[in-house]
């Protein structure tokens, strides 16, 4: 069985909202190239650590350099 994200609550979404503690980078909502927008759908936590997820990523590799999970 492969690792997954725990997807995150409700609750732990409204914390890093209401506390300013997404990560941060130059973010554009509906720019190309933007990474990751904060809605709760896009973000788990992976062995304690917030990490972005994002089911759509094959579409930013071409097929010889996509990363083995992803295949």
């Amino acid at each position: 069985m492969q690792r997954a994200a725990r997807q995150m609550t409700d609750a732990e979404h409204d914390h890093l909202l209401a506390d300013d503690l997404f990560p941060e980078w130059k973010y554009i909502p509906d720019m190309d190239g933007a990474p990751f927008e904060y809605e709760q759908s896009d973000w788990g936590y992976y062995q304690g650590r917030l990490v972005a997820v994002d089911c759509a990523a094959h579409e930013l590799f071409e097929r010889d350099e996509m990363p083995r999970q992803l295949e």
